[in-house]
């Protein structure tokens, strides 16, 4: 497989201990490596995520931050087009409440994430898995809902060149994804696997990182951003 010279990036120092990151602590390692991300900022007060949603702009999506809830829809700790200053502080004070019912016992405290709203045309996820004989391992694949219905995706090892990200990305759904008119196009076909190529030198650069999940990744517009992601991290690395 083909191979390329990359100069590492600064990345966020990641804390020893086996964890779950949050989402917003995911999406900082990510931006480091190049990844496209949404504005957002975590708030530990209803002022500061009013703060947050003046500087961002109304409509806000609003999620519980919590290294415990890596599935925050799956309880119910998502909340999307807050158009009312108002109600940012009342769903700031609902998830902060959700955050503590579900906290376990001797975990951290729970923040707000406060995000701005992105739609896209198509929802596709990308990912790292960690085998222990082979190493770092790229998925790329369906994402949103459809990750859990249609269950497919592309693998390869890390790291991955563009002209094999490009393959990747062309496999999905037996091409019919980037060929159809309403589907990636050439634009957003070559975000994708410009975001699939800088998560594999991402997967080969952060041994602490066992698993690594992107969804949803958006497409619109020739472009990508990388929408809720989480990692979990390992005691220790390689060197």
């Amino acid at each position: 497989m083909a191979s390329y010279s990359v100069v590492t990036p600064s990345v966020p120092r990641i804390e020893a201990g086996a964890r779950t990151t949050t989402e917003a602590e995911a999406k900082r390692i990510l931006a480091a490596y190049r990844v496209p991300v949404t504005r957002e900022g975590v708030a530990g007060t209803r002022e500061e995520a009013m703060s947050f949603a003046d500087t961002i702009g109304l409509p806000v999506a609003m999620k519980v931050s919590a290294e415990w809830l890596a599935h925050k829809s799956d309880a119910g700790g998502v909340r999307l087009g807050i158009g009312d200053r108002n109600r940012v502080g009342e769903v700031f004070d609902e998830l902060m409440e959700l955050g503590r019912r579900t906290r376990p016992d001797g975990a951290g405290a729970a923040g707000v994430l406060v995000q701005e709203m992105v739609s896209g045309d198509v929802e596709l996820m990308c990912g790292i898995v960690r085998d222990p004989l082979f190493g770092p391992i790229v998925t790329v694949g369906a994402g949103g809902m459809l990750a859990e219905i249609v269950r497919e995706q592309h693998a390869a090892l890390a790291p991955v060149d563009l002209d094999h990200a490009r393959d990747l990305v062309a496999r999905i759904w037996d091409g019919r994804l980037v060929e159809h008119p309403r589907g990636l196009g050439r634009e957003g076909a070559e975000a994708m696997a410009r975001l699939v190529r800088d998560v594999g030198v991402l997967a080969e650069s952060e041994p602490r990182i066992a698993e690594l999940d992107i969804n949803p990744v958006l497409v619109t517009d020739g472009r990508v951003v990388a929408v809720d992601a989480f990692a979990v991290l390992t005691e220790a690395g390689d060197d």
